[in-house]
């Protein structure tokens, strides 16, 4: 499977991924550096094993995935096989102080 991840408050593709994990921990940066309210412009598809692209996720259900990523997965370096950029530690969770309402 291919993960696509968008900001669609720009209208960008962010990044391909073969690991929907390699995509939760670009989400995870991004709200790391940014704040939570972020999630609310990106959007996480994927195509299906069918060919399908079932409803993507974004906001608090992006979030609330990012998270339990992180809680279950080990650290993965982002690069080879996205177009995400540099490596990123998905081991953390989004930090409480990260979670506030302001946007770039």
């Amino acid at each position: 499977m291919r993960y696509h991840l968008w900001d669609t408050d720009i209208n960008k593709l962010l990044g391909v991924f073969a690991a929907e994990e390699e995509a939760l921990a670009l989400v995870r940066a991004l709200v790391s550096r940014s704040g939570e309210a972020v999630a609310q412009d990106l959007s996480l598809g994927h195509d299906g094993e069918d060919g399908a692209r079932p409803e993507p996720i974004s906001g608090t259900a992006l979030l609330a995935r990012a998270n339990e990523s992180a809680r279950t997965r080990e650290p993965v370096a982002v690069g080879a096989g996205s177009s995400a950029g540099d490596a990123v530690d998905r081991a953390a969770p989004i930090p409480a102080s990260s979670r506030r309402g302001g946007r770039r």
